[in-house]
């Protein structure tokens, strides 16, 4: 296909929709080899707290629990990934804690609760959620199947293949160039900074600097003259932090640790206060099953909004590596496309 065919007549010209195949050159895994790696997790992966006393045990429980929705949600003829056993894993946690009540998945929540007690018996004795044992096992695997995919991705950091974009934003600059991204590897970021090309994902030291940290901001996407970057899933590095005002008042903010941070583990801001990072809200969006109602909550329903405005900044998409499984993302496109004879989706290898 001629490279002029896929630029567009809008105001930005040119947008790419990047899914997980893309960073498939650049060596990280697909979605089949990371589900993998996390039903094998070794210390490596793993999270400090499963690595105390007994977190062996744990893990193996966890994990024991993962097969077992594995082998329901194969029951759909369908092989489950890692997005579908957090979307299941947070769908449980939610309905076993109260915060969405969910009368669809009651038959399926009881087997579960059967079949599973030798499994979530653990969280009985005094320990985490005591009330509500199985919520507590199902957020604990959301928690391993988060900091697992992480550990994972944060090796990733050799990009190749994005010469079709760096080409694209060296003819028609970065102030004409948008990407959205499902991925939450930093792979096309690395690009971009290795060739010098000016982008936002949000995150910028000139607008929200605090410390160690550059604390998210939407007006980074407003008249910005560089490549847009916006992660509808998030991104391994994005960490919910949290400051104490007070006895009673705890501040949280969406942010990522910048050049100054010595220390991912031990954050703080200008002032020296200790900054600790969430336990209950992922920094990546995953469950094929939970997306849709996940683009309503804090940094993801702003990101899905800046998605939508800027989609119709342009007549062009370029797609390359996008899998169509994001019900969600898949009805903005919808619309998108159908609002406007004008408008082209092209699908690039």
């Amino acid at each position: 296909m001629n490279h002029d065919s896929l630029l567009g007549t809008g105001k930005r010209r040119v947008l790419f929709v990047l899914g997980s195949g893309v960073s498939l050159e650049s060596g990280a895994p697909n979605v089949t080899e990371l589900t993998k790696q996390i039903l094998q997790a070794d210390n490596q992966l793993l999270p400090k707290w499963f690595q105390k006393v007994g977190g062996d045990k744990e893990v193996y429980a966890i994990q024991q629990f993962l097969k077992l929705l594995i082998q329901e949600f194969e029951r759909s003829g369908e092989v489950a990934n890692y997005e579908d056993l957090f979307s299941m894993c947070q769908k449980l946690y939610e309905h076993e804690v109260g915060m969405s009540i969910d009368g669809t998945i009651i038959r399926f929540r009881d087997y579960i609760y059967r079949e599973s007690a030798h499994l979530w018996r653990r969280y009985t004795d005094g320990g985490y959620l005591e009330e509500a044992p199985l919520g507590a096992l199902s957020d604990k695997a959301t928690i391993l199947i988060d900091h697992c995919l992480k550990a994972i991705l944060r090796s990733c950091d050799e990009p190749k293949g994005f010469e079709l974009i760096l080409e694209t934003v060296m003819r028609l600059g970065a102030d004409r160039v948008d990407i959205l991204t499902l991925n939450h590897d930093t792979l096309i970021e690395a690009e971009l900074k290795k060739a010098e090309i000016p982008y936002t994902c949000g995150f910028d030291s000139g607008l929200q600097q605090d410390g160690d940290v550059d604390f998210f901001d939407e007006t980074a996407f407003v008249n910005s003259n560089n490549v847009r970057i916006i992660k509808l899933h998030g991104s391994w590095n994005w960490l919910r932090l949290g400051k104490n005002i007070n006895a009673n008042t705890t501040l949280w903010r969406w942010g990522m640790p910048n050049d100054e941070a010595e220390c991912w583990d031990f954050l703080t801001d200008r002032d020296g206060e200790r900054l600790f990072d969430s336990l209950l809200e992922k920094s990546t969006l995953t469950g094929t099953t939970t997306k849709t109602t996940a683009y309503t909550r804090g940094i993801f329903g702003e990101l899905y909004m800046e998605a939508r405005k800027i989609l119709n900044q342009h007549d062009r998409i370029i797609c390359s590596g996008y899998g169509w499984r994001d019900d969600g993302f898949n009805w903005m496109l919808k619309e998108w496309v159908e609002s406007d004879s004008t408008r082209e989706i092209f699908a690039s290898s």
